[in-house]
């Protein structure tokens, strides 16, 4: 224990009357457990495999527990702690929440698409792109939002060579008819860039127009038709394909090809977007082994913990309770939008990855994803089931 600390909490211990005394240890005891416990259950602490995270985490749990019962003045135990759990805070926010940041690259000539880009991370992945110099398509499903979206990308970037085109991805025609408008764009006539970032949480289960379950639609079917019909730009140039996922692919520990399109009765809004974003990486996988020896390369990413708008759907008084309390105690460690887009800029265009494919970056850098994500069996079954339901 620090002795200045100790000492300190001590005089304002022996200054306050004793029911003050006993309500600040009451008050800074639950703070610290209750923060330190949400930190725990952030995906950064326990689904990333960051091993830092996760230690820094764990003795800030210990640290907060034994505040509880160690022996002697408790208040001044309870100083110490949170003042040691504070400096483990301001390591967790400069290295997880305010950085890495990429380092900017010359994109001038360069084109890119980036789905779902009218909002959260995809708008600014958008932007980070435009100010590097890249003609940028913003591939969304409102026209009208897609279009306020360049309008701000030109005004903050001042790059004019922004625009946007309809894509919906919850309908496999949308998809194919974005496919064939770029690909006769005369003006354009390659792709050098292709970001799929678009993605969706529903509550309820909902099938699209084609007989498939949405968040599977929306978050993997699409994306993967609207890659192979996009293939043959992208190995004009030897472009980039970025799959933007989740670190709670983690927690779907397995593919679950039995329940594929996620029955009603067995239909819960994490279980269908997990094994979603598990999707994302499979293909990833896939499309790597698929692509060996040609001049495209993919990957994944995580973003990162990011208050983004893929939680819009979910029932009314879940947003409320977020807005009002959680976020609160959340808002330490969640990156701004901003930031989030730092890993998806990083693996669409860092010289540094030149050439490298079939990984997973989380925070800029390489990370192992869960073993699930690697089972070469599964990744060729679900192309495979994909492609089914794309024809």
């Amino acid at each position: 224990m620090d002795p200045a600390l100790a000492a300190s909490g001590f005089f304002v211990h022996a200054a306050l009357p004793p029911f003050a005394t006993a309500a600040i240890k009451l008050i800074l005891h639950s703070y610290v457990l209750l923060v330190t416990c949400f930190r725990v259950s952030t995906h950064e602490a326990y689904l990333t495999d960051d091993p830092k995270m996760a230690v820094g985490c764990l003795v800030a749990l210990l640290l907060a527990v034994a505040a509880m019962y160690m022996p002697g003045d408790t208040f001044a135990v309870g100083g110490s702690t949170l003042a040691g759990v504070f400096l483990l805070d301001i390591w967790a926010y400069y290295a997880l929440v305010e950085g890495p940041k990429p380092k900017p690259t010359d994109l001038s000539g360069k084109i890119s698409i980036v789905t779902g880009s009218n909002t959260g991370i995809g708008l600014e992945t958008a932007k980070g792109l435009a100010e590097m110099g890249s003609h940028v398509v913003l591939a969304c499903r409102s026209a009208g939002k897609a279009q306020a979206a360049v309008e701000d990308i030109i005004r903050r970037t001042g790059n004019r060579r922004v625009e946007a085109m309809v894509l919906d991805l919850s309908s496999l025609d949308s998809v194919r008819r974005f496919a064939k408008e770029f690909g006769a764009r005369r003006d354009l006539g390659r792709l050098d860039l292709l970001v799929n970032n678009a993605g969706v949480m529903l509550p309820q289960r909902q099938e699209s127009e084609d007989g498939i379950e949405l968040t599977l639609q929306s978050n993997h079917v699409g994306h993967f038709l609207l890659t192979e019909l996009l293939l043959p730009l992208l190995q004009q140039g030897g472009g980039r394909v970025v799959n933007v996922a989740s670190a709670l692919h983690r927690a779907a520990g397995f593919f679950d090809f039995s329940d594929i399109q996620q029955r009603e009765e067995t239909y819960t809004m994490f279980k269908a977007y997990r094994q979603s974003k598990l999707a994302n990486l499979l293909f990833t996988m896939e499309l790597d082994r698929r692509l060996e020896g040609s001049n495209v390369t993919v990957n994944c990413c995580h973003p990162g913990n990011v208050m983004t708008e893929v939680t819009r759907n979910l029932p009314a008084w879940v947003n409320f309770l977020h807005g009002r309390f959680i976020y609160y105690l959340e808002a330490p460690f969640i990156k701004k939008l901003e930031n989030g887009a730092f890993t998806t800029l990083y693996v669409a265009t860092s010289p540094e990855i030149e050439g490298q494919s079939g990984l997973y970056f989380v925070h800029c850098k390489t990370q192992r994803p869960a073993e699930a994500a690697l089972d070469k069996g599964a990744a060729k079954k679900l192309w495979e089931a994909t492609e089914a339901m794309c024809r």
